[in-house]
């Protein structure tokens, strides 16, 4: 009977340990669970206001550096013609367009790229054709460029 009242006492112990570790596993929990959502607020809170602030201020179009796009084109699709216009239609003061055909020879994109030149003179845009535009251009541009097409 004594050997039975420390088994009792035993399991009972065990019992009290087991829920002092789950409540102490639970409150952890639960502290991981506000510092993580706090901090999504916060950030969510953080990157709007910056945007915001952003959005708000209008750019001063005589500060902003001219840029040259560079847009390869190999081959034709369907919706080649609507691609290339967005390009034309850039809200942006000072931007030349040059692309780079890959066919040296009767490329097929070179009537719609003369075409979308033509609709949009105010565009400065070059087209560069053949081995100019291959292999040869590498993300720092050190291939020099040959102008084939006015």
């Amino acid at each position: 009977s004594s050997r039975e009242m420390e088994e009792l006492n035993d399991l009972g112990s065990f019992k009290l340990a087991a829920s002092a570790g789950s409540l102490l596993v639970l409150c952890f929990y639960a502290v991981y669970v506000v510092v993580h959502v706090t901090a999504l607020k916060f950030g969510k809170r953080w990157l709007h206001s910056r945007t915001r602030a952003l959005q708000s201020r209008p750019a001063d179009p005589t500060n902003l550096p001219p840029v040259s796009i560079i847009k390869p084109i190999i081959g034709f699709d369907p919706n080649l013609r609507v691609n290339l216009e967005t390009f034309f239609r850039l809200d942006y003061p000072n931007y030349e367009l040059l692309f780079c055909l890959a066919e040296s020879d009767a490329s097929p994109s070179l009537p719609l790229v003369t075409q979308l030149m033509n609709t949009y003179p105010s565009v400065e845009a070059r087209v560069f054709q053949g081995q100019h535009c291959s292999a040869q251009w590498s993300p720092s541009l050190r291939t020099p460029l040959k102008q084939e097409h006015p």
